[in-house]
Parts: C-alpha cells; sequence; structure tokens
C-alpha cells in the first residue's frame, strides 16, 4: 500500500526518537515529526510510546519515508482538501503530471 497526500490511516507507532516517531500501517512506514503529534501542543497529551495507535493523516507522500501528521487540524484540513475537489485525484508532487493524473475534468 503506497501512502497518498490527504490520506487518512490507522497508524502504529514502532519506534520513539527526540525529533519524532516512526509509525507502521500494515508494511509501510511513515514518520511523525513531533511538532506534528499533540504532544508538542497540549501539555495534558501523552508523547507518543511504541505500540500506541494513532489516527493521522499523510502530509507529504514524496519524503522517504513519508510525513504524516497526528494533529487534528491537519486532518481537518486534509477533509476539506479532498471534499473541494472530489473528481480529482489526489497526485504527489513533483512526481505526477497532469496525464498521469487522469480522469481531469475542464470547466
Amino acid at each position: 500500500m503506497a501512502f497518498r497526500n490527504h490520506q487518512e490511516l490507522e497508524v502504529t507507532v514502532i519506534a520513539v526518537a527526540p525529533a519524532g516517531a516512526k509509525v507502521e500501517a500494515g508494511r509501510e512506514a511513515g514518520f511523525i515529526d513531533r511538532a506534528k503529534h499533540p504532544s508538542w501542543w497540549d501539555e495534558s497529551a501523552a508523547p507518543p510510546q511504541v505500540g500506541d495507535r494513532l489516527h493521522v493523516v499523510v502530509l507529504d507522500a514524496s519524503r522517504e519515508p513519508p510525513r504524516l501528521s497526528a494533529l487534528q487540524r491537519d486532518i481537518d484540513v486534509a477533509r476539506r482538501l479532498r471534499d473541494a475537489a472530489p473528481e480529482f485525484p489526489v497526485c504527489e508532487p513533483l512526481t505526477n503530471t497532469r496525464s498521469s493524473c487522469a480522469p481531469w475534468t475542464t470547466p
């Protein structure tokens, strides 16, 4: 399963470091920067621990590993982006061209 930008996923934390958390969804790995986890912004939120299950959104599927966010505001933005143009597929930046992201609708 390849991640797509703005996709929502359930992931499991498999490693934690000062910079953030490595997570896994199926057999695909991703990374959540510490600033994209609720504990960075809210003292009452527990920091990530190995084994935690999180609901996340894909911010940048083209990075290695893909960058994810567990912040509700990022999840809300992704939902608005998906809802705003449902006829357009989600294309990774710099990797797909207009023709590879068909079908395109024209005004």
